[in-house]
């Protein structure tokens, strides 16, 4: 499925791993903060001393959970991130790769390079032509070394015609 996006949409889905994470942490905040605020209103309904040090210890414990939460909900989206990351510039430059190595072959001459073509994306679409480049460029060749096999013996007809010819004369 991966291999029929495009590199655009690979490349999009990084950032919307990093909203999704995100977007998750800040639900989580927006959580802890709500629980914040009920304390609050409890204790400026309440004129009792001891009630407001439990309210403030409570406050005090929340944020510290809070913070906790907020940090460990951070470094598992940045892992995630980093994770998904790799997964995704890997199975993006791969194709990218095999490019380059057909490019080098057929560089190089290799014009009996295996060109497979398993993706249907920018590179698969590289790759369909320059495995018909190739097959052009063989059947070029091959008519090239015909037509030199051709030449070959009509220079050797040549010759021999010459030689019949200064040896009647």
């Amino acid at each position: 499925m991966f291999s029929r996006l495009r590199y655009r949409s690979k490349l999009l889905a990084l950032p919307l791993f990093a909203v999704l994470g995100f977007a998750g942490v800040l639900v989580l905040v927006n959580a802890f903060g709500h629980r914040d605020d009920r304390l609050i209103e409890d204790v400026k309904a309440s004129a009792d001393p001891r009630a407001i040090a439990a309210a403030l210890d409570a406050v005090q414990h929340s944020q510290a959970m809070t913070t906790r939460w907020v940090s460990a909900a951070l470094l598992l989206c940045i892992t995630l991130l980093t994770i998904a990351s790799f997964y995704v510039l890997r199975n993006a430059t791969a194709p990218l790769r095999h490019v380059a190595r057909v490019a080098r072959s057929l560089a190089g001459g290799g014009l009996d390079v295996n060109i497979n073509v398993t993706t249907e994306d920018e590179a698969g679409e590289v790759l369909a032509a320059m495995k018909q480049m190739a097959e052009r460029l063989r059947t070029t060749a091959d008519a090239n070394t015909h037509s030199m096999q051709v030449w070959a013996e009509l220079l050797t007809l040549a010759a021999y015609y010459d030689d019949l010819a200064e040896q009647a004369d």
